[in-house]
């Protein structure tokens, strides 16, 4: 099992340790244009807005499964998943619907499907919309963050020009 008294795990929001309290959504991060998201290796762990979340399936440790973070036009997260099991690249192209993504997987389907080439066996990190310009995603780095600007849209105007 896992211990439900570990202070590096998304179901926790801790300000201060002796508030400890248990959370079953995500804490509220936004992620601003321009801005780094930390990935690291050890957990692995996403940092970003201030936040650590450790990525889980369940809340045990991520293996052979996919960690994911959807984030709205605004940059906001508005929800979290994990992924394990068959056609996990599909169900994960599915749920974020054309959401900007960040997450890290450990499963050897998705990662192969990524086009960041072989991430080796310590697991991958991922952020953007999958398929899209914007998407990139490596290796995580054993001892070191893997910085990634966040490149969560900026909302367009919805007007109608008219031509005259």
């Amino acid at each position: 099992g896992a211990s439900l008294l570990r202070f590096d795990s998304p179901w926790f929001a801790h300000e201060r340790p002796e508030r400890l309290r248990v959370v079953h959504d995500l804490p509220a991060i936004r992620a601003s244009h321009g801005e780094g998201i930390a990935f690291h290796a050890e957990g692995p762990v996403i940092a970003i807005d201030g936040t650590r979340l450790l990525a889980t399936h369940h809340g045990l440790r991520l293996h052979e499964a996919v960690f994911a973070i959807a984030f709205d036009a605004e940059g906001n997260a508005v929800r979290h998943r994990s992924f394990a099991g068959a056609d996990v690249f599909r169900r994960v192209e599915q749920w974020a619907d054309g959401e900007w993504l960040a997450g890290v997987s450990t499963h050897e389907g998705l990662n192969l499907r990524l086009p960041c080439g072989n991430v080796g066996s310590g697991g991958g990190f991922f952020a953007g919309r999958l398929g899209a310009d914007d998407f990139v995603c490596g290796p995580l780095a054993e001892g070191a963050p893997v910085l990634v600007p966040a490149q969560v849209p900026r909302q367009e105007p919805t007007g109608v020009v008219q031509r005259g």
